[in-house]
């Protein structure tokens, strides 16, 4: 069986809950961060159990008492991405340690994985554990940038199974540049929203702001030298001119990432704004980690999951509604909007985002909605 054939016999069922407008028909491209897996996309799945392309079960169980959040609608997965080696544990001893590091990563994460089922495998390995392929790590560039096309194709290849389904971008991290990069390249005609989390303004942007010049210097001759990454190669901050207009784009981080400071994200959507040609809306956590927005605080979970289902339901996407009632008004502060000051000319604006701080008040008017709804979930609780 080719790959191709079995990409959509997947048994996803993501669906539960969700509510889908006038009956349409969506999928998710999901693009993961630097050093994962596919296996990362669980922590966005809820309680959901998918298929993945070497034919494994795959859930999350969560992490410090928080629950996965679902906010990814029935994801395409296609075909994993070059830079991830799915055939680990060779007698390489420097591969095998880091096909043992990505075995206890998944671990860590709470990630439920089953035992390899040959006919439903699209591609040969496992997801238990991977290791990278330097040779092409690009950090959102070319390999990336050819891997999210791949995905595309793999999916526009199995779309007359569903006449007229569209697509919903979503990426994390390094997936976040790798999506804007490719859709800004690519201008997949199907897409409808796009959804990027921690993503930087560009990979040299992150370099300045975490390290010295020295370091920056010494850190930007390794990543030439080792990987397919280079300076003057795609960014989101060169893609942002020939983004596809009128696509609405949610960006979403937090005050204390210190992998991608927040100044770089609010530097791409600010800019995605001025170019005034799309709905930007901008998302500020406060108190948690890169790489664990939906494990850290309650309040920062809660935040996170009923603004997208808000985004979701104000552009008649799937949403589960009652999530999405929860976040209509954060998702309304976080719009981005050109506030003309007076006396100051008709061309001039203040830009209005809301670096939304989960406050009291508005956590308080969440709870109200969503207790009925998830009165079981510990992750709206303080951590004990």
């Amino acid at each position: 069986m080719t790959a191709a054939s079995n990409l959509l016999d997947h048994k996803i069922d993501n669906s539960i809950n969700w509510t889908v407008p006038n009956g349409a028909s969506f999928r998710t491209i999901y693009y993961q961060g630097m050093s994962c897996s596919q296996t990362q996309m669980a922590k966005y799945i809820g309680s959901e159990v998918i298929t993945t392309t070497t034919g494994q079960t795959l859930s999350c169980s969560g992490r410090n008492g928080f629950q996965p959040i679902n906010v990814v609608y029935k994801p395409f997965i296609g075909k994993e991405i070059q830079d991830v080696n799915l055939t680990s544990y060779t007698c390489n001893p420097l591969k095998w340690i880091w096909s043992c590091g990505s075995h206890c990563s998944n671990g860590w994460y709470g990630f439920q994985i089953g035992a390899v089922d040959p006919l439903k495998a699209t591609e040969p390995g496992s997801v238990t554990s991977h290791r990278p392929v330097f040779s092409n790590v690009s950090i959102g560039q070319k390999s990336d940038i050819e891997s999210h096309h791949t995905k595309y194709t793999l999916w526009d290849a199995q779309k007359d199974k569903f006449k007229n389904e569209k697509l919903i971008l979503y990426g994390v991290s390094r997936g976040g540049i790798a999506t804007l990069n490719a859709f800004a390249q690519y201008q997949y005609p199907e897409v409808v929203l796009v959804v990027v989390e921690g993503c930087a303004y560009s990979v040299e942007d992150v370099i300045d702001k975490r390290h010295w010049a020295p370091m920056a210097c010494l850190k930007r001759n390794f990543l030439s030298c080792c990987t397919q990454y280079q300076t003057d190669g795609p960014s989101p901050a060169k893609s942002i001119t020939k983004f596809p207009e009128n696509i609405p784009v949610a960006f979403i981080g937090s005050e204390i990432d210190k992998e991608v400071p927040w100044q770089s994200s609010e530097r791409t959507a600010m800019e995605l704004f001025q170019k005034g040609r799309n709905d930007v809306y901008l998302l500020k956590l406060k108190k948690s980690n890169h790489s664990t927005l939906m494990f850290d605080d309650a309040n920062d979970r809660m935040a996170y999951e009923t603004f997208i289902h808000a985004y979701y339901k104000r552009y008649s996407a799937p949403h589960i509604p009652k999530l999405a009632q929860a976040g209509a008004n954060l998702l309304d502060e976080c719009q981005l909007k050109n506030n003309v000051a007076s006396g100051l000319g008709s061309n001039a604006c203040h830009f209005k985002p809301v670096s939304v701080s989960v406050d009291n008040m508005t956590m308080n008017r969440m709870d109200d909605l969503t207790k009925p709804l998830l009165a079981n979930d510990r992750q709206l609780f303080p951590r004990v």
